[in-house]
């Protein structure tokens, strides 16, 4: 398909889409837009601008729960029916086992 070419003077070319019309620019709805624009402006800014926070002035809590009753130790995971287990005193084996078949694998291929 071929653009049509409409010619102004000075050898100046304007492009002419070949779907929409020539007379498509402005487009009715822009007049109604403007209108609705001039009947409801913008809210003015506040007068004065929102007080910050700074870090200072945050308090953070993070609640790790209760420790170890044996090893006083936080670090804890949870099996998949919900029990919780201390990771000092009953450690994954078996994740442990498959991190360091992994870590060999790893080593080999290079």
């Amino acid at each position: 398909m071929q653009i049509k070419k409409a010619y102004r003077g000075n050898n100046a070319v304007k492009h002419v889409s070949p779907v929409a019309p020539a007379a498509s620019w402005p487009p009715p709805w822009l007049a109604k837009a403007r209108k609705i624009a001039k009947a409801h402006p913008l809210p003015p800014p506040p007068e004065e601008p929102p007080e910050l926070v700074g870090w200072d002035d945050i308090q953070v809590v993070i609640d790790a729960g209760e420790p170890c009753p044996k090893c006083g130790s936080l670090e804890k995971w949870w099996d998949l029916r919900g029990g919780e287990h201390c990771q000092q005193c009953q450690p994954l084996h078996r994740a442990h086992a498959l991190a360091d078949l992994a870590a060999r694998l790893r080593s080999r291929k290079r």
